[in-house]
């Protein structure tokens, strides 16, 4: 049984959360039903049970820094929005991960993007100040919250970071350093499982694709002409 959901703040950090995403993470067959379709127990009896103690915390809208900032040309304004929100998800007043929804722009409609199954991660995103900024570094797997110009680690990821910093000193240090992967553009890159499932997917197609070319190829090549003085007044028949 999932959970029947609970009230969730509008907005706990910087930035708006839409209804339609508020709507979809307390939703019963929303955010978390989908968390138990994806991350649930399979066959193997592994995952994560998604019972009727399981809450969604608040909801922060995701910023990330701005290419114009990563690539030194201005200090101005260094974040932007993403269309990102997360959501800290707990069974039994226990954290068991972070959830990250987005809205797709092709459906217009929330759904879960990815679902970091780290009780660390979960936790610490659990009760992000009112007044700081949450940013993703998406390509560090690193999650900071911004308040005037200091930059605190909340996730550090593969940033390094131990304590507070500045955003210059955060672009001279890691940015700068460049990513360590390339985001899918448009839509959020999380470590989860659901980019890697269309990942392998669509490498099998390829790989069974190559494998059968050649077998294709020789199928559709047409037959030898006949020699000049053969008695055969058709053309060779070249359906497979």
């Amino acid at each position: 049984m999932v959970a029947t959901g609970s009230p969730i703040a509008a907005s706990a950090s910087q930035g708006s959360v839409p209804g339609v995403v508020a709507a979809y993470a307390s939703d019963p067959a929303g955010l978390v039903a989908r968390l138990a379709d994806l991350f649930g127990p399979g066959k193997a009896g592994k995952g994560i049970t998604f019972d009727d103690t399981t809450k969604v915390g608040q909801l922060n809208r995701a910023f990330a820094f701005t290419p114009e900032f990563t690539a030194g040309t201005t200090n101005e304004h260094p974040i932007r929005l993403t269309n990102e929100w997360t959501a800290p998800i707990t069974v039994a007043d226990s954290p068991v991960g972070l959830a990250t929804i987005w809205i797709n722009p092709q459906t217009n409609d929330p759904e879960l993007a990815d679902f970091v199954a780290a009780p660390g991660t979960g936790k610490a995103l659990t009760d992000v100040p009112a007044e700081a900024y949450l940013i993703h570094d998406a390509p560090r797997g690193a999650w900071m919250t911004l308040q005037a110009d200091v930059v605190t680690a909340l996730v550090p990821g593969s940033t390094g970071l131990t304590g507070p910093t500045t955003t210059i000193d955060y672009r001279t240090r890691v940015l700068s350093l460049g990513e360590t992967n390339s985001p899918v553009v448009g839509a959020p890159t999380g470590q989860g499982a659901i980019n890697s499932i269309v990942i392998v997917s669509v490498a099998v197609l390829v790989t069974v694709a190559i494998l059968l070319a050649p077998a294709w190829r020789r199928r559709r090549a047409p037959a030898a002409a006949p020699p000049a003085d053969s008695a055969e007044s058709t053309p060779p028949d070249e359906t497979p």
